[in-house]
């Protein structure tokens, strides 16, 4: 009888969605969310993020605590969050933050929500 065994692989996992209020600074930094590897198979090779931020809209950069996860590392994961320029329209967007390792790219969406906030006037 012959055993088959799952091949290695892995998934990426998110914590929550995203949002930035855009205000008078130049820039805006949003929440964060956590990006976890799940591991398939026995995997345990070095995972590497990186996310498309940049290209979703312009002079947007995209951030993680730790750029490369290793097996110790997959289930605690590492934060993302993004900047902004407060040029940036608003609405909804989807970021993809990926996972590369080896030949492998694995993936998972990110929804990012750029608000406004209007300041309070009050009279005195």
């Amino acid at each position: 009888m012959d055993v088959q065994l799952a091949p290695e692989d892995f998934s990426l996992q998110k914590s929550n969605d995203i949002s930035v209020a855009i205000t008078a600074a130049p820039r805006a930094t949003s929440t964060r969310a956590t990006i976890t590897v799940n591991p398939l198979g026995g995997f345990s090779s070095p995972v590497s993020l990186s996310s498309n931020a940049a290209s979703v809209i312009s002079g947007a950069v995209g951030y993680f605590g730790d750029s490369t996860l290793t097996s110790g590392e997959f289930s605690s994961g590492s934060e993302f969050w993004i900047n902004i320029p407060r040029t940036a329209a608003l609405g909804e967007y989807t970021i993809v933050v990926s996972g590369a390792s080896g030949g492998d790219v694995r993936s998972v969406n990110v929804i990012l929500n750029v608000r406004v906030i209007t300041p309070e006037f009050k009279e005195i």
